[in-house]
């Protein structure tokens, strides 16, 4: 059979209107026989024309012919690029893809994975590439123990326009995890700039790169595996409101101590 998912990076861009927002997509086949056929299709209706593209996964390039389907071999994967140019104002919309095959059910949609968070406006505005990362490296931030305090840490560059960005973690509803971050210096230790709070406030100028530590405290009810919904994003957010760059990562309860067992 044929069993795929599919990966969207970076999970937010922020353009003028006119200008394309591109991003990197994936299809991972996990079935024993060849996904044929696989296309990508927004699922969300937004204002923008949409394009995919196979891409060479060792450079990136585009290869191939636009809008051209793909086969995906088992137990391999192809990589495209996704473009969608906005055509009005956008604010701050999270756009949905099915990321189908014609012998496949479409791959699961999990918001934050393979999704693209998606602003426009008529000037050129803050556009911060953000990345996410665990000790773990796993995609997942590990609580030692329903109690316990766990981190993750967070990167991002600005592509747009400097502007003044407040960054704060979100949990998705329902996650019982108290949630604090701090800007970091960036070196191999990591420290805080500051003492961490529900959110911090900077001036991203263009081509600045920062770093932050997000500190994640459970409260004493366990949290199960569930990569959809148990989840934690960070949002780059400038004055008028509109978020200007996003990153997530799941959160999970792990055995206490577990953490130092990583150091």
């Amino acid at each position: 059979g044929v069993q795929i998912y599919a990966n969207v990076l970076p999970s937010s861009r922020s353009v003028r209107i006119g200008t394309p927002a591109t991003a990197f997509a994936s299809i991972v086949n996990d079935g024993t026989a060849t996904a044929a056929n696989c296309t990508i299709v927004p699922t969300t209706e937004v204002p923008a024309a949409f394009t995919f593209q196979r891409t060479d996964p060792e450079t990136n390039m585009a290869v191939g012919v636009q809008g051209q389907p793909a086969n995906v071999p088992a137990g391999g994967a192809e990589t495209f690029v996704i473009g969608l140019t906005p055509s009005a104002a956008i604010n701050s919309q999270e756009v949905q893809f099915a990321f189908d095959c014609a012998n496949s059910d479409p791959a699961p949609s999990v918001v934050g994975l393979n999704s693209l968070l998606l602003s426009a406006s008529a000037t050129n505005e803050a556009d911060i590439i953000a990345i996410v990362a665990s000790s773990t490296n796993d995609g997942i931030a590990l609580v030692p123990g329903p109690s316990g305090l766990g981190f993750f840490t967070v990167a991002g560059i600005n592509i747009g326009n400097g502007r003044s960005v407040v960054v704060q973690p979100v949990a998705n509803p329902g996650v019982p995890v108290g949630l604090s971050i701090c800007e970091t210096t960036g070196t191999p230790d990591g420290s805080c700039l500051s003492a961490p709070g529900a959110s911090q406030r900077t001036t991203f100028l263009p081509n600045d790169v920062k770093t932050y530590t997000v500190f994640v405290q459970g409260n004493g009810t366990p949290i199960p595996m569930d990569l959809a919904n148990s989840r934690v994003t960070v949002r780059f957010t400038t004055a008028d409101g509109v978020v200007r760059g996003a990153t997530s990562i799941a959160v999970q309860t792990g055995a206490p101590g577990s953490l130092l067992a990583l150091q």
